[in-house]
């Protein structure tokens, strides 16, 4: 099993000659994202590391969740309709519900800014 060559020589040589390319044609992406990730990247100062950008989303995305497991511990505020009316959806959770909405959405989109930085 282990003496088993699953590449040819031939394959191997192939890996030289390789380089990554790839176009993002998506329409949103050309003409309404790629300008906002153009401006965001002039106001993120250079000198914070991509790899923090990364994390930094991350950590947003792992907050959020903490953030609906303590509004929404059993996971049934999208489930009744008039359950959600009477008991669920109180003024205290719609802010919390537009910080995750907002900060999911941050959170997704941070590490596309790394790629644009370097």
């Amino acid at each position: 099993m282990f003496n088993y060559q699953y590449v040819t020589p031939q394959q191997l040589a192939g890996f030289d000659r390789y380089k990554y390319s790839a176009m993002d044609t998506n329409p949103l992406s050309v003409y309404v994202m790629q300008h906002l990730w153009n401006r965001i990247v002039k106001v993120i100062p250079l000198w914070i590391a991509p790899n923090l950008l990364t994390f930094t989303g991350f950590v947003l995305i792992l907050l959020n969740y903490f953030m609906l497991s303590y509004f929404d511990w059993d996971y049934t505020a999208s489930g009744n309709v008039l359950f959600n009316l009477l008991f669920v959806i109180s003024e205290i959770k719609q802010p919390a519900y537009r910080i995750v909405c907002c900060s999911i959405m941050f959170g997704s989109r941070i590490g596309r800014y790394e790629y644009k930085e370097m």
